[in-house]
């Protein structure tokens, strides 16, 4: 589980420097297409790691990834609203 989530996350940053250097308004959508694709797989494997985690608290850690994403949301909102 944990080699795939490497693989998805290697994936993923490959698909966002290849959609940098995209140079057709269809190149760059397929390869944004692509790397959403990368980007969910990658979010729902994190949950195939929660019960290693801590098998007696499974719940716990388990909203505690999910909250994890709404918060750092707020950080960023928040980070990307005060720059000038």
């Amino acid at each position: 589980r944990l080699w795939l989530q490497l693989i998805l996350m290697v994936f993923e940053g490959v698909m966002i420097l290849v959609f940098a250097f995209a140079t057709t308004l269809p190149g760059a959508i397929t390869t944004m297409c692509i790397f959403s694709i990368f980007t969910q797989a990658a979010e729902g494997a994190i949950y195939g790691v929660v019960p290693y985690v801590s098998k007696l608290y499974t719940g716990s850690v388990s909203g505690l990834v999910g909250s994890g994403g709404n918060a750092g949301s707020v950080v960023y909102g928040i980070g990307f609203r005060s720059l000038p």
